[in-house]
């Protein structure tokens, strides 16, 4: 299983002056040609709109642990 992972700054500004961003986890995925074809569309998307900025797009089959 794969798991798309994605850090995409948006053209809003939080109160203290920094960028909102959007960190997203999509899946899972049973392959990962899957989940390239959905991260390609996904940055074919925010290309479109040069207000947004990709920071991170990846496809990964572990999981990073999480913080909480």
């Amino acid at each position: 299983m794969f798991h798309y992972l994605s850090i995409i700054l948006m053209p809003f500004m939080m109160a203290n002056g920094e960028r909102v961003s959007e960190k997203s986890i999509t899946g899972p995925f049973d392959t990962k040609a899957e989940c390239e074809e959905y991260k390609l569309s996904v940055e074919n998307i925010i290309t479109l709109n040069p207000a947004y900025e990709i920071v991170e797009s990846l496809c990964k089959q572990k999981l990073p642990k999480p913080l909480i």
